[in-house]
């Protein structure tokens, strides 16, 4: 049984998965989802 990492790799190689970088490419080309991707990279590394 393959094991996680190599099922995402797999995934990302594939066209489905090619489709989800493209898709993620652009909705990050947008100011207004860059700006909320920087608040919750902040929120989760942030320390308590």
């Amino acid at each position: 049984m393959a094991n996680v990492t190599q099922r995402i790799r797999q995934l990302l190689r594939s066209p489905a998965g090619q489709r989800v970088i493209d898709q993620a490419r652009r909705e990050l080309a947008k100011p207004h989802n860059r700006e909320r991707l920087k608040a919750l990279a902040h929120r989760l590394t942030k320390r308590r």
